[in-house]
């Protein structure tokens, strides 16, 4: 049942364990949700995940939890209390602030020894797990761009021609990682919408309401299907991270979402086509959407001394022991759930948030013309990088008396000793792998 419901991602599988789990790079793991009952039957078995973990890296793992559908929990005890929990609704990106703190909590707790390792799970491992994970290998500098930590990520954890993220406003987020190591983080800014306009219109008849969530606050504009423009009376004031979502039958079916920051807005008109909509597979009525469908905010950015203290803390509810406290949070920054994210952080923390983080990334490579794939994405890096550039070139340790036989992830070479050691590229099972004698390389090293 397991693998009918985890479909189309890459598994560890060898004669000890069969696991929805794929290591992305020697020390980053990304799986499925460790549970029990049938949770662990659909997803992970806990148990396996627990011994997996004991097994191959004992006393040097961390999980990192970002679920926050409360039917989806465990006892973090179980993994003797090595989960940090960084909880975000499923088919969303996270808030900017939790995707850049916990980039910087997985890169300290990775820098406390050379045998650490992470390991992220959602619900699936795919779309939210990713973006995270690609917004770390940006903040680390394994990779250069957003579109290649993309095809990175897709290729070690998916099978040949699936995709783990494909969430316009996820990748827009692994988009704004990008920009930060590029340009440094902007300033935090408020927004007020004033007009809403979409062409062509979404139906010729009916009722039309678009729903804006901004924080704990979510206000309605309500119009015709068939409204072109909408002008707004009362403007719609937007900080932080938002969400707007299009619904018709008088709000009772949702049509696509979009999620962007205020921040990282170039200018305050920002113009959505239809695939940089959410909703393609979630929504039955997307398919109502025209293929030339355009949705526009208009807005004004306006000054706000007060836009600081409304700033959403960076917030774990962290189980870790104390002896190996979290890094890098603002100072005054309280560690909370998620799901309070009108916390502030004291005005005086603002400069870490605010940090110019343009000597800490390279600069990205413009893509070579005719490289990218059917789905608009580079191809995976043909660069050893991805491995020298880890934070330790040791490999992942395992236990000295393990026999785990012949190790594999599904397309994923996994030799006992790597093609450079051996002169042998070892098996491949996907066609894009053996399009690139050093990518092999590579995915040997992270499989070892």
């Amino acid at each position: 049942m397991s693998m009918l419901v985890t479909k189309h991602t890459k598994r560890f599988v060898n004669d000890r364990f069969n696991l929805d789990l794929s290591y992305i790079t020697k020390r980053v793991i990304v799986m499925s949700f460790p549970g029990d009952g049938v949770k662990g039957v659909a997803h992970n078995n806990l148990k396996d995940v627990k011994r997996f973990f004991d097994e191959r890296h004992p006393h040097s793992y961390m999980i990192y939890n970002i679920n926050a559908d409360p039917k989806y929990t465990y006892d973090d005890t179980k993994f003797d209390g090595r989960v940090r929990k960084f909880g975000f609704p499923d088919h969303s990106p996270p808030p900017l602030v939790v995707m850049i703190s916990m980039c910087h909590d997985i890169a300290a707790y990775l820098r406390q020894a050379p045998a650490n390792v992470v390991a992220v799970h959602c619900k699936a491992g795919k779309g939210r797990s990713g973006t995270i994970v690609c917004g770390w290998m940006l903040h680390s500098r394994l990779v250069e761009s957003a579109d290649v930590a993309v095809s990175y990520f897709n290729h070690m954890r998916m099978e040949e021609g699936q995709l783990g993220i494909n969430l316009p406003s996820q990748l827009r987020y692994v988009k704004y990682m990008e920009t930060i190591g590029n340009e440094g983080l902007p300033p935090e800014r408020v927004a007020m919408v004033e007009v809403l306009e979409f062409e062509p219109p979404i139906l010729k008849k009916g009722s039309l309401i678009v729903s804006v969530q901004c924080g704990s606050k979510t206000s309605v504009v309500e119009a015709v299907a068939s409204a072109r423009k909408i002008s707004l009376d009362d403007q719609i004031r937007l900080t932080h991270d938002v969400r707007f979502d299009i619904l018709i039958d008088g709000g009772k079916t949702p049509v696509c979402t979009a999620f962007f920051n205020v921040r990282m807005l170039p200018t305050p008109v920002v113009t959505f086509t239809r695939k940089d909509l959410d909703g393609a597979r979630e929504y039955k009525a997307f398919k109502n959407l025209p293929e030339d469908f355009t949705f526009r905010i208009r807005m004004k950015f306006i000054a706000d001394d007060n836009v600081d203290l409304a700033m959403p803390t960076t917030v774990t509810e962290r189980t870790l022991s104390p002896e190996t406290p979290l890094e890098n949070l603002p100072p005054g920054a309280k560690e909370k759930s998620i799901h309070d994210s009108t916390n502030p952080i004291p005005r005086k923390a603002t400069g870490w948030i605010n940090r110019d983080w343009r000597n800490e990334y390279q600069q990205p490579a413009p893509p070579e013309e005719g490289t990218e794939d059917s789905h608009g994405h580079l191809p995976p890096p043909p660069l050893e990088e991805i491995v020298e550039k880890e934070d330790s070139a040791q490999s992942p340790p395992v236990a000295a008396d393990d026999d785990s036989g012949d190790e594999r992830h599904h397309s994923v070479v996994a030799p006992s000793t790597t093609a450079e050691d051996s002169g042998d590229e070892g098996e491949h099972h996907s066609d894009f792998l053996k399009s690139s004698e050093q990518w092999n390389r590579v995915a040997a090293k992270v499989s070892e």
